[in-house]
């Protein structure tokens, strides 16, 4: 009886000890949820105010692909990171042309070019 009784009493203390954990676990959910709602409505928030913007933007793009400088950058942006004569062949430019608009952005600092040559479009700093 005295076994049966531990056994018992081994079993209960396991079962609180999960329902502890699950307990833990399901906080821990529910903060992770709280967290990715408010995230969720924070872009919400940013779609309603940016969409017309974004909207705008979108129809100057093809406008923006026929001149060089915007062609390089849109490039460059799609891309994410390109060498020189990859972007040369990518806008069917001269290099000597594609080196200046390369430098112009890179003077406006847009631009950034890694150790290994490769250009890329500097990440916006949020102010």
């Amino acid at each position: 009886m005295k076994s049966r009784f531990e056994e018992i009493r081994n079993k209960s203390d396991e079962l609180i000890n999960k329902v502890e954990e699950l307990g833990d676990k399901n906080r821990t959910a529910n903060e992770e949820i709280r967290r990715l709602n408010e995230e969720m409505e924070n872009l919400r928030k940013f779609k309603e105010a940016s969409g017309g913007k974004i909207m705008y933007y979108d129809k100057l793009v093809p406008l923006m692909e026929q001149e060089a400088q915007f062609k390089a950058f849109l490039i460059v942006e799609k891309v994410g990171s390109i060498s020189i004569d990859d972007l040369r062949n990518a806008m069917g430019s001269p290099i000597v042309l594609v080196k200046k608009l390369v430098q112009k952005l890179q003077d406006v600092d847009l631009f950034k070019i890694s150790d290994d040559g490769k250009i890329s479009v500097k990440k916006a700093e949020n102010n």
